[in-house]
């Protein structure tokens, strides 16, 4: 991951108020390159494999022509999403969330009111997003070690947790193999997808 790291540093006599722009030094430690950065897209948006965990509910109960005509719908809904984040976007070029286009775009009473609730929206689904990952991983590890009858509630936390650390400590300790372990899993992606697939 690239990090940032800015460095003040006020001429003698001068309070830290008053340094200019012209006196801060960035640091920019980039680590990603275009391939990397495309593998962790691809790997962040795990396609094919949250579809084969996920599509199940949908076969049972609509079956194939349910799933294919709910996700034709989700297609159509979602560009209209698209649509309009782009207009916002190209309206008001604002660095930051959804909570400072919902700032712009309220009525003046209720601005701070939708922009604070939407913020903490944003954060709850940034927190929910983080567990959702290893939840997954680690139920998926659990079934696959254990039936249903043999394993316990507490086998599946367990996995959990051991995915959660390792995850963390992946990206507090080995920052600089990132690049790399996103090459070899951008591979197993796709030729996962095409032994799963045929």
């Amino acid at each position: 991951m690239a990090t940032r790291q800015s460095l003040l540093c006020p001429s003698e006599g001068s309070s830290l108020l008053a340094t200019s722009a012209s006196e801060t030094v960035e640091i920019l430690h980039q680590n990603l390159n275009i391939l990397s950065s495309l593998a962790f897209t691809v790997m962040l948006q795990g396609t094919w494999e949250v579809l084969l965990v996920s599509s199940f509910q949908g076969l049972l109960d609509g079956g194939l022509a349910g799933l294919f005509w709910s996700y034709v719908l989700t297609n159509i809904g979602m560009a209209f999403e698209v649509l309009s984040l782009a207009e916002m976007a190209s309206m008001i070029t604002a660095t930051g969330g959804q909570h400072r286009w919902v700032h712009e775009f309220a009525p003046p009473e209720l601005q701070r009111f939708h922009s604070h609730l939407t913020g903490w929206m944003i954060t709850m689904s940034f927190q929910a997003g983080a567990a959702s990952g290893p939840f997954l991983v680690g139920t998926l590890m659990g079934s696959t070690l254990h039936s249903s009858k043999d394993g316990t509630k507490w086998q599946g936390t367990l996995f959990v947790c051991i995915v959660a650390i390792a995850v963390s400590l992946g990206n507090r300790f080995g920052g600089r193999a990132l690049p790399i372990f996103h090459n070899i899993m951008l591979v197993i992606h796709c030729s996962a997808f095409l032994i799963v697939g045929t």
